[in-house]
């Protein structure tokens, strides 16, 4: 019974450790794949007649959480660009502009169905790594070719990142 207890304790003290080690090296993997800097760049932005605008940018310290997908059905996609113009860091984020509401159909029935609103603008924020050498970030979204699955840009807006 000595002994199984002594392996019990052994292997929690294992796993406790183990999990200090995840929790030390997770961190800096997670965040080199997100940005380089210790800041965001968070950007409030308008969306209204096919066109995204600026509001405000305001600056934080802090780290990017890695992104879930990259490849969101109709999502405004937006990428960082250098003074030379290499695309820096990109993104994307579902149409803030669309709302997909569940409701009940027929009432009491236990079934839903789901609705599209489209609005006819929406404010949104977007964040992106505060980076020295980024100068524009460009809107667009990536719509079908024919059946061949080639996508084509559709421009949603361009302007001059404030800076710091």
């Amino acid at each position: 019974m000595k002994t199984l207890r002594k392996a019990c304790c052994v292997s929690r003290r294992g796993l406790a450790a183990a999990g200090l080690f995840v929790l030390l090296v997770s961190p800096a993997k997670a965040t080199a794949q997100t940005n380089d800097s210790t800041e965001i760049l968070f950007l409030h932005l308008q969306f209204k007649n096919q066109s995204v605008s600026l509001i405000g940018a305001r600056v934080q310290l802090g780290y990017l959480k890695p992104r879930p997908a990259d490849n969101i059905p109709n999502g405004i996609h937006f990428d960082l660009i250098s003074a030379d113009g290499r695309e820096l860091w990109r993104g994307v984020i579902e149409d803030p502009s669309r709302r997909v509401v569940e409701f009940e159909e027929p009432p009491r029935s236990g079934k839903l169905k789901q609705k599209i609103i489209q609005a006819a603008d929406a404010e949104f924020t977007v964040r992106v790594p505060a980076r020295a050498d980024a100068r524009r970030i460009e809107f667009y979204t990536l719509q079908k070719l024919g059946s061949d699955n080639q996508e084509a840009r559709k421009t949603l807006g361009s302007f001059d990142l404030p800076l710091k």
